[in-house]
């Protein structure tokens, strides 16, 4: 949101993308949600987890396409509605920068408040 689309790194799979991409996965072939194949599981042992397995590897299972099509869309639609809360309450992202440049780290109970508008 500050910094604008074109500057997201996806870094490697530890990476903020990296793991919500991995997330999506999971729900859209380990825990069935796919709308594509509606209750569909993957098992993914013996493949490493969703984020080792390439996406030619995705491809390759029945509906591929379709579970790759509908991660995209899901982190898509992920990202604008979290790309809208934050616009939303702004004023509270910018508070705990401004926490985080001061004090380097905060408690749960102070990263409340701030939220809370204490």
């Amino acid at each position: 949101m500050v910094f604008g689309r074109e500057n997201i790194s996806g870094g490697s799979g530890d990476s903020d993308l990296g793991r919500a991409t991995q997330s999506v996965l999971w729900l859209l072939t380990e825990f069935g949600f796919s709308e594509a194949g509606g209750l569909l599981w993957i098992d993914w042992r013996g493949r490493g987890t969703a984020s080792q397995v390439t996406a030619d590897a995705i491809r390759a299972l029945p509906m591929g396409e379709e579970i790759l099509h509908g991660a995209r869309q899901t982190a898509d639609r992920l990202y604008s509605e979290t790309l809208d809360r934050l616009h939303t309450h702004r004023g509270v992202l910018d508070r705990i920068v401004d926490s985080l440049i001061e004090h380097q780290e905060l408690s749960s109970l102070e990263l409340r408040a701030i939220v809370g508008g204490e």
